[in-house]
């Protein structure tokens, strides 16, 4: 025990004394010198828990059947000419894609055969003799800047000769001898009676895109068509369904450098974690520095490698508060990296070590590497199917569309049952993945407790163990990520009105707040992922145990926070530097692709959604490597306290381990000044 955690020094504060209340009911029992209840005392835990999950998963996968059946979503990619044609159905079956001459209501547009694609070449020297040349190459070759004349760009200027783009590649008599020859096969409708080049009828170089509608390729039309996509591709949606590839390549680079993280920390601990800190610490304040340097850049519509550079402009200009916030707040987390590694620099040395053990025993151990790989694999399809049952549920509604103006669009009605049916499976899918996600992190506890205690039991029957006896209790944990936004969003307020000594301005908000305060250390504090090896320790359920593990840390308070801290900081360090990559390496994607330039507005979204697949993907093995370290605490926590409480000393903690926790203390209890 530390010399700040005897409560015998000194005369006990509050922690102490909640401590002392909680102590008969909550201390290590004797028999778990032992190590973990074996299999054959075993029960199945938090049962009211498993019997609603339970429940609850046939109720989706009852309604998600009923969906699938009914359902006919198949209207969502239906788009509609303006005379009530469907492309690609009816008399429009030869003409499956939309053409739009108009992006505002009322809207004009015919069903196509395919999308007028443009010869610059041909434009230019009236043959291709000399090779063709598409959008993409004439684009990065010969293309000028583009600038609008008007602050609401119409059509006519959209589809126009553009001289400054064009930039003396071909003439404009050239431009308009190509589109008078240029033939349009469409079918013809009340307010399209003829395809060819007029004053009412616009051609202009497009590409297909999701097999559904032309989009247009020079810089202003594709401005102009921003107008209407976001409607066409249903907008965010839309923009994710056509990111999917840079979503697939970055859950691969993130699992790649969660991989090399921990074999790199394994192989050379002190140099590589010292320069972790430093780098994230880096690349916060880098990051924040840019995103504030770039409220001052102006620049113009686009240029010849980026036809649409627009959408970041017009993004930066929307949302400039906010992005300057972010800013801030990046580059104040940064300088709060070199804080902490600097004030807690002999706690974090003093650690490396266990840091080093907790990755080589997850290394060491390839079958929880496979069972990790399997359970993100079944994450990826229990979101596909839940996502998909989702728009089976949408689509259950009669098909609405607006005539009036010839909207391409249509959309569904819904009913309060429809409207349940979502909330649940969104809700189901959040509860399934986060089983998955915990169950998998259960049994690396469990094994980082069996290693700890020398126990024979091999994993395969840790795994059963899990399985069998623990499932209520995953599913219970789905209280975990709340209280964790609660403590990240309140915990600071309840942190500064604790403390040994309070002053009177620190008694007075504690006071206002008693009853929040109350109800945060007893049903908010308490509730930690860390809990599981105390779970699997002696079967116990999940509120129980997670009020045992709080009375552990809240005894051994100093020495516990100490391991803890270096633990935190590292996975988080470690996770930050994967989200930024993987955030990085998404919108690099982007802006090498013209297509995705094109097609996804939403490059916030973008960037957010690579980063989040960096945090769940990535953060794979970085999880395999906390959950060790954190169970191996754990069962330190109670191994100090059954030789407090029985005077019995025990000897399987792990030689290196303990070290560790020795050098850990000795430098807290270094640092100790008794209050006077």
């Amino acid at each position: 025990m530390s010399t700040f955690d005897g409560a015998s020094v000194r005369k006990m504060d509050y922690r102490q004394t909640q401590i002392a209340a909680m102590e008969p009911e909550y201390k290590v029992p004797a028999s778990w010198a032992e190590g973990p209840v074996q299999n054959r005392f075993r029960k199945v835990t938090d049962k009211c828990c498993l019997i609603i999950f339970l429940i609850f998963f046939v109720f989706l996968l009852a309604t998600g059947i009923y969906a699938f059946i009914k359902a006919d979503p198949k209207g969502i990619r239906k788009v509609y000419d303006s005379s009530s044609n469907v492309c690609g159905e009816g008399a429009a079956v030869d003409y499956p894609l939309l053409y739009l001459q108009t992006f505002t209501a009322p809207y004009v547009s015919v069903c196509v055969k395919s999308c007028p694609s443009f010869d610059y070449n041909a434009i230019k020297y009236g043959s291709t003799a000399n090779g063709s040349l598409n959008a993409f190459e004439f684009n990065a070759q010969y293309a000028g800047l583009s600038h609008t004349k008007l602050v609401d760009m119409t059509e006519v200027e959209a589809f126009g000769f553009n001289a400054d783009w064009v930039n003396g590649y071909f003439t404009k008599s050239q431009w308009d001898a190509y589109l008078a020859s240029f033939n349009v096969d469409c079918l013809t409708n009340n307010q399209v009676s003829s395809c060819k080049q007029s004053g009412k009828f616009h051609i202009y170089d497009s590409y297909p895109v999701l097999n559904t509608f032309c989009e247009p390729l020079s810089p202003k039309a594709g401005l102009l068509f921003n107008r209407v996509e976001s409607k066409l591709d249903n907008g965010n949606i839309g923009d994710m369904v056509f990111a999917l590839p840079i979503f697939g390549y970055t859950a691969l680079l993130a699992l790649g450098i969660s991989l090399i993280f921990l074999i790199v920390v394994t192989c050379c601990p002190w140099l590589i974690t010292w320069l972790i800190f430093i780098g994230t610490g880096a690349l916060l304040i880098t990051a924040g520095g840019v995103i504030i340097a770039s409220m001052a850049y102006t620049g113009p519509l686009n240029d010849s490698l980026n036809p649409l550079r627009v959408k970041y402009l017009q993004f930066f200009i929307a949302y400039k508060v906010p992005l300057i916030i972010f800013g801030v707040v990046l580059i104040f987390a940064g300088l709060m990296v070199f804080i902490l590694m600097c004030k807690h620099r002999k706690s974090i040395s003093a650690a490396i070590p266990l840091i080093k053990i907790a990755s080589r025993t997850t290394l060491k151990n390839p079958l929880l590497i496979l069972l990790s790989v399997f359970i993100l694999a079944l994450q990826f399809l229990v979101l596909f199917l839940e996502l998909l049952t989702i728009i089976k549920i949408y689509a259950l509604g009669t098909e609405v569309r607006d005539v009036t103006d010839g909207s391409p669009f249509v959309t569904y009605e819904d009913s309060p049952f429809q409207k349940f049916l979502l909330v649940v499976h969104a809700f189901g899918l959040y509860w399934l993945i986060v089983v998955l996600n915990n169950f998998n992190d259960f049994v690396c506890s469990a094994i980082a407790v069996n290693f700890y205690w020398f126990s024979k039991i091999e994993n395969i029957r840790v795994f059963c163990h899990t399985l069998g006896h623990s499932i209520g209790t995953i599913a219970m944990s789905i209280f975990i990520l709340p209280t964790l936004v609660i403590k990240i969003c309140f915990g600071w307020l309840d942190f500064l009105t604790s403390s040994d000594s309070p002053n009177c301005f620190q008694r007075a908000i504690r006071g206002v707040l008693c009853p929040c305060c109350w109800l945060y250390e007893n049903f908010v504090d308490v509730i930690s992922e860390s809990a599981f090896a105390v779970v699997y320790m002696g079967s116990e359920n999940f509120w129980p145990a997670n009020k045992r593990f709080y009375y552990l840390s809240e005894k051994y308070y100093d020495l516990s926070s100490t391991i803890s801290f270096a633990g935190i900081l590292f996975q988080g360090v470690g996770k930050a530097l994967i989200v930024i990559g993987s955030a990085a390496f998404g919108y690099t994607l982007y802006k090498r692709d013209i297509q995705y330039q094109q097609n996804i507005d939403n490059i916030a979204l973008l960037v957010f959604v690579c980063g989040l697949i960096g945090f769940a993907v990535g953060s794979l093995f970085v999880n395999l490597f906390s959950t060790t370290y954190d169970s191996m605490v754990a069962c330190f926590l109670v191994e100090q306290n059954i030789q407090d409480m029985t005077g019995r000393a025990i000897t399987n903690c792990p030689p290196e381990v303990k070290q560790v926790l020795d050098d850990l203390r000795a430098e807290k209890n270094s640092n100790y000044h008794p209050l006077v």
